[in-house]
């Protein structure tokens, strides 16, 4: 007869393996076979079966993430971000029809996911809140400190402004005066035109 611990890598093996389809009913039979554990008179055996498949699943769930980080859309103009809001809008639909967004395939989630990420980049960029100024210029700020080989402390003493104040504006924290933006004009070569669109 087969032992617990055989019984148990089995199903992590199959699991592991499976499709995300075949992995529902993978999950139903792991179900099924911690209720017969349920009895026994070893409940840290039973702890600790439960834990180790659940650290597995959410080891997976981190590769795929960092899966679909790496191959991110980009929004590369106002058409495509239209595009991918319809996109999203019609994924939302399915969840919706189907009562939950959890019941999606994983393929329409990874699409949502990847969607969301471009759409929430592109409006950072180019549709900042209120009070907070475009990725596309901080980008370029940093960019350029780069270039210059110098750190927030050396740009706050080329622009004549507090270390707090550099970081402020580096993280969209801070809206840029017009001292500031001559400064970053004449002193990192920023055109004042790109810095006006995007302050």
């Amino acid at each position: 007869m087969e032992s617990v611990k055989e019984k148990f890598y089995d199903i992590k093996r199959r699991w592991i393996k499976a499709s995300e389809d075949d992995r529902k009913e993978i999950d139903k039979e792991f179900k099924v076979f911690l209720d017969s554990l349920e009895g026994s008179d070893d409940d840290i055996l039973l702890w600790t079966i439960k834990d180790d498949f659940a650290q597995m699943k959410g080891r997976i769930r981190e590769i795929r993430e960092r899966f679909i980080a790496e191959s991110e859309m980009v929004i590369k103009n106002k058409k495509e971000y239209q595009d991918y809001r319809a996109k999203m809008e019609i994924i939302i639909a399915k969840g919706t029809k189907l009562g939950d967004m959890e019941l999606l395939t994983e393929e329409d989630k990874n699409e949502y996911i990847q969607l969301s990420r471009a759409v929430a980049e592109y409006e950072a960029a180019y549709h900042p809140l209120p009070g907070k100024v475009s990725t596309l210029l901080t980008d370029t700020i940093r960019e350029r400190m780069k270039e210059k080989g110098i750190n927030q402390k050396q740009a706050a003493k080329l622009l004549g402004i507090s270390e707090s104040r550099v970081s402020d504006l580096l993280n969209g924290r801070r809206k840029i005066n017009f001292n500031i933006a001559k400064r970053l004009r004449d002193c990192f070569g920023i055109p004042a035109d790109f810095i006006l669109d995007y302050a």
